[in-house]
């Protein structure tokens, strides 16, 4: 929401989830307040305020909107987890829940890294194309062919032929927090039986050798969930471990001369035309589909082509 925002302030959805998140002292009565005064002078809410709290709140918002195209995602996305005070309140709540959040939201990182390693730098708008906030549960329909991803927790009661239970690593399930204290362990081995039991057919338990985690890659022992498990009912299959990805597989080890004019072929966005550059970063408008995008300098997958 707080993306959205920074992307669009007339964004009221996104405005009244985070405009008092975390506690910033702006009550329901005034939160009121500005959605009458916006529906009389049919503006945003972000547009008519002008004092209070909810200023201070504004500004922050402002300050980021003005840094977002100079840093990359993942950068932007720690400048706004220190300027809301998200992480501060979750890391000051010291409860289980709150670290789970809190390793949500820096998991979130983990998906914009990989965008840009795979795209280049990404602008903030081609981000939140691809990404949407839906409901697990709400959206299931069993008469849909198609692959549910589903938390544990709302899998219950629920059947399935196939079943992917995936992350069983030490340390993510069961979640570290959990290894310190019996009581949680055994909670969490309890929601491991759980999804165990919701397939009819076949269920997979998977675990990642290595994996990309919190925007950085990590090394994981196998969950002691598979290990507890009779080991004649399980078929374990010996896979060759990949080689890890570096940088040189997705960046040249010297950049690119660009100046503006210059015409690009990238990859997976096509022809293109360099619009401005910076230090490390060239701006290239693609063709009306792709828009303008953003990208380092020695992105391996993009390569400057003669005028035609």
């Amino acid at each position: 929401a707080y993306l959205r925002l920074i992307h669009n302030e007339k964004d009221n959805i996104s405005l009244l989830r985070v405009i008092n998140t975390p506690r910033r002292g702006i009550g329901e009565k005034k939160i009121t307040e500005l959605i009458n005064r916006a529906n009389e002078k049919n503006q945003s809410i972000y547009e008519i305020i002008d004092s209070g709290k909810e200023l201070l709140f504004k500004e922050m918002i402002e300050s980021l909107k003005k840094i977002k195209d100079e840093i990359t995602l993942t950068e932007l996305i720690d400048k706004v987890l220190n300027a809301s005070g998200l992480k501060e309140e979750l890391i000051k709540t010291k409860t289980l829940e709150a670290d789970i959040r809190l390793e949500n939201l820096e998991e979130f990182k983990s998906i914009t890294k990989s965008f840009e390693e795979r795209e280049g730098l990404i602008s903030l708008e081609d981000f939140l194309l691809e990404v949407s906030l839906v409901s697990d549960k709400s959206e299931y329909k069993d008469d849909y062919d198609r692959i549910n991803l589903m938390t544990v927790h709302s899998v219950k009661g629920l059947e399935f032929d196939y079943v992917f239970i995936i992350g069983l690593e030490e340390g993510i399930f069961p979640h570290i927090n959990s290894l310190m204290e019996s009581s949680q362990l055994e909670e969490e081995r309890r929601l491991c039986y759980v999804a165990i039991t919701r397939a009819r057919k076949k269920v997979y338990l998977i675990n990642a050798r290595r994996r990309m985690l919190y925007g950085r890659e990590s090394v994981n022992p196998t969950s002691r969930f598979i290990n507890e498990i009779d080991s004649s009912l399980i078929d374990m299959p010996n896979y060759q471990e990949k080689t890890t990805i570096k940088k040189e597989d997705y960046l040249n080890k010297t950049e690119t001369d660009y100046v503006t004019g210059d015409l690009v072929y990238h990859e997976t966005f096509g022809k293109g035309i360099v619009i401005e550059v910076s230090n490390t970063l060239v701006t290239v408008a693609f063709n009306q589909k792709n828009g303008v995008k953003k990208m380092i300098k020695n992105y391996k997958y993009m390569q400057k082509i003669d005028k035609e």
